[in-house]
């Protein structure tokens, strides 16, 4: 990609991260509650992906958006490439690729989330939104409690098939390291639920 486009695709990309927040923050100051702030949002993303699709073209967009799609599990087989490294067990290219769907594959998104969201991981500019494996998303004020737990059980039980299918291509040894990353996801799922509890209370309820 061309320096000057790459540039442009940051300012794009930084652009729809700002208008996401400010169409949240105006459905907010509207009193709103969080399907029509989502619905908001949701259009004006769509008017930021529109602009994007047209610098790009159809092929590099959608080059982006699966690259985007899958990175919180980049992130973590990333992670963890790099403790099977230490630990003396290494994690070939090609078993990262592979391990990188299986984790998409089985993916859960987190509440209040758009699956994907949003565009941009590649280029720094935002992170991920709903995932499996990657920074654990925070639950803001507008989840609710059965939101989280909902979520955590579906987690669970993702968490559990996505195991079982890496375990023909991981060694018992690159396996045991895979399932502690994701009870170190279980515990700090709780700390962020704990939060957004504080958040509620905080704020009285509100979103």
């Amino acid at each position: 990609m061309p320096p000057a486009q790459a540039e442009a695709l940051k300012t794009l990309l930084a652009e729809k991260q700002l208008s996401r927040n400010e169409a949240q923050s105006m459905a907010r100051g509207q009193g709103l509650g969080r399907e029509e702030a989502q619905t908001i949002a949701q259009q004006t993303e769509a008017e930021s992906d529109a602009a994007i699709k047209t610098l790009l073209g159809d092929t590099a967009f959608t080059q982006l958006q699966e690259f985007d799609r899958t990175y919180a599990q980049r992130t973590m087989v990333g992670t963890l490439a790099e403790r099977l490294g230490y630990a003396g067990a290494p994690l070939p290219a090609k078993q990262q690729d592979q391990l990188i769907q299986i984790l998409a594959a089985n993916a859960v998104a987190a509440p209040g989330s758009r699956g994907g969201e949003p565009l941009g991981a590649a280029l720094g500019v935002g992170g991920p939104g709903g995932r499996q494996g990657g920074p654990m998303p925070f639950f803001g004020p507008d989840v609710s409690d059965a939101d989280t737990q909902a979520y955590a059980s579906r987690k669970a039980a993702s968490d559990a098939v996505a195991l079982e299918q890496a375990s023909g291509l991981l060694t018992p040894a690159q396996l045991a390291i895979l399932q502690q990353m994701q009870q170190e996801d279980c515990e700090q799922m709780k700390l962020n639920t704990l939060t957004a509890r504080r958040l509620r209370q905080v704020r009285g309820g509100g979103w």
